[in-house]
């Protein structure tokens, strides 16, 4: 049975994505277009939405990625830092009070505002003086107070359940604060495949009988491939990284995987990341990037047998011709569709092709890229 973790999404001025909505999704979902429309900042958004529990922090994670800095969230302690990280989400990247970026589904309904904290102060019944927290949105409002007593601050609103994080003095102001990693969603991108990475993946699903999945996918690039395990480094057995070894049939001993190219590394990313999203979602920016052209039929026809025994709902981008034709050869229509992201004047619409209308338009050389 195909599962759909995400039927449809809206979302509203997240970065260059002004007004988007995709009403029907599938079990697979490959997302084309031209560069810089909008794919990867799309699976950011999915991503976001399937981490309601702590979104300012996967915030600061996906902007330390895309600027280049150390995911260490302490990277953002610094109150300049953290406002160009934030404020990287929204139009302009300027801080416009007020502003507001709108992402939904049909489970959560995300909202980020940006406007002002300060302390207000009133007197309560008893005639004693109170304090309390509060933001402000409204530029009147804001021009009555006095500015030493204001930070610029975002409110993340979850299904109508507010927190307050300052971008200039102490983070987290008020609301309720929940930390929690993601459940059985995984973000790949297009830098993704560390050494560190790809261990803790694998030994998130040693022992549970899913290891055979991963070795089944590398067997589609050599079928001489026995096994795998992640050992350390030979040349640096001291060291506590852990690197994948495999063994191969009629051979002794064990072989680092990197003698067989970047192509069968990038592959056990992607399918080590997959199964970690058993019963959840992945998200695969650039997914051809790094398999020879003639794999992308066999990969596909693997990855939509995860989707089918692992129940994962699977979102990859691609500007690949070899990669969207390979796609076309798995899909069925009631387990794939292709969204092409098309800049019109109105703005930024989403095309979708069921598999039938898919085959079609390849069948006829058109432009999907």
């Amino acid at each position: 049975m195909n599962t759909i973790y995400i039927p449809s999404f809206y979302l509203k001025g997240f970065k260059v994505i002004e007004d988007l909505e995709v009403k029907e999704l599938a079990p697979m979902n490959l997302i084309a277009g031209d560069n810089n429309v909008g794919k990867s900042t799309l699976l950011e958004a999915l991503y976001l939405l399937l981490s309601p529990n702590n979104i300012y922090e996967c915030l600061l994670q996906l902007a330390c990625k895309r600027f280049g800095f150390s995911p260490d969230i302490d990277t953002a302690q610094n109150d300049e830092t953290r406002q160009k990280l934030i404020l990287s989400f929204f139009k302009n990247w300027i801080f416009n009070l007020g502003e507001t970026i709108s992402l939904q589904t049909k489970q959560e309904k995300i909202k980020l505002t940006l406007g002002y904290f300060y302390w207000e102060h009133t007197k309560g019944e008893d005639g004693e003086l109170y304090r309390k927290k509060a933001f402000v949105t409204d530029k009147q409002k804001l021009d009555r107070l006095e500015w030493k007593y204001l930070q610029k601050a975002i409110c993340i609103a979850i299904n109508e359940r507010e927190s307050i994080y300052s971008l200039e003095g102490t983070s987290f102001i008020y609301g309720p604060e929940q930390y929690s990693s993601p459940k059985n969603v995984q973000l790949i991108q297009t830098t993704f495949s560390s050494k560190e990475q790809n261990a803790r993946l694998w030994n998130n699903i040693s022992l549970t009988g899913l290891e055979k999945y991963v070795v089944k996918a590398l067997q589609l690039i050599d079928p001489d491939v026995e096994n795998l395990a992640f050992l350390k480094e030979e040349e640096n057995i001291a060291s506590n990284i852990y690197v994948p070894y495999i063994t191969l049939k009629n051979h002794q001993g064990r072989y680092p995987l990197r003698i067989m190219g970047d192509g069968m590394n990038r592959i056990l990313s992607l399918i080590l990341s997959i199964v970690n999203c058993a019963n959840g979602v992945c998200l695969i920016d650039e997914i051809e990037n790094g398999i020879y052209y003639r794999r992308q039929s066999e990969i596909w026809e693997m990855i939509a047998l995860l989707v089918e025994q692992l129940h994962v709902q699977i979102f990859a981008t691609t500007h690949n011709w070899d990669c969207i034709r390979g796609f076309s050869e798995i899909a069925t229509n009631k387990n794939a569709q292709l969204i092409r992201l098309e800049k019109r004047q109105k703005g930024l619409v989403a095309i979708s092709y069921s598999a039938k209308e898919l085959q079609i338009a390849m069948d006829k050389d058109i432009e999907l890229r």
